[in-house]
């Protein structure tokens, strides 16, 4: 099923969903309530602008600006991190809205949701501005004490990398193989 982001954790811990599959990193604070498959991705942190913003080049450009994301998220701990300012918005489309109207300067998100976006609306009058050095990884968390279901995940993750099948998905989606560190 599809559902906003901030309701994924709450649906788990209600059991209403058994893992969440977005580009989810790990954390010790998730941690303590989730076991995690094996990652399954890599990508770069991205920073995204008005097409028009001549400001912010760089994450440190942050620093006493206006950053769209999910209150939730790691990438709004991030953008806080730098000293951003976080305006709460719930999806993507959200961000590029409060970009075009003056209402938040940047948005931090993985690269892959930014590729994504602009695939779909290539007249989007936005741009990436810069990429994080380091890739983060993205796992499946599960409900602790369900090591069935997650040996489950991680077999069917080793299967799709040994196929192949992973990486032609990446290629289809993002057009690269995001499946392997870099």
């Amino acid at each position: 099923m599809e559902a906003e982001w901030d309701s994924l954790f709450a649906g788990m811990d209600a059991g209403r969903i058994d893992v969440v599959v977005n580009e989810v990193e790990y954390s010790e604070q998730r941690a303590q309530k989730y076991d995690f498959s094996q990652p399954y991705t890599y990508v770069h942190g991205a920073l995204l602008v008005a097409a028009d913003n001549a400001e912010i080049q760089s994450f440190d450009d942050l620093k006493g600006r206006r950053s769209a994301q999910n209150l939730t998220s790691s990438w709004g701990l991030q953008a806080e991190s730098y000293g951003a300012e976080l305006v709460s918005v719930d999806t993507l489309a959200q961000c590029i809205d409060l970009l075009n109207t003056g209402r938040a300067d940047a948005t931090l998100n993985a690269e892959t949701a930014f590729y994504d976006y602009l695939n779909q609306h290539p007249e989007a009058p936005v741009k990436i501005v810069a990429l994080s050095d380091s890739t983060t990884s993205s796992l499946i968390p599960v409900r602790k004490d369900n090591a069935k279901l997650l040996q489950a995940i991680n077999e069917a993750l080793d299967e799709m990398k040994s196929s192949g099948q992973l990486a032609a998905l990446s290629e289809k989606y993002f057009g690269s193989d995001i499946t392997n560190p870099q």
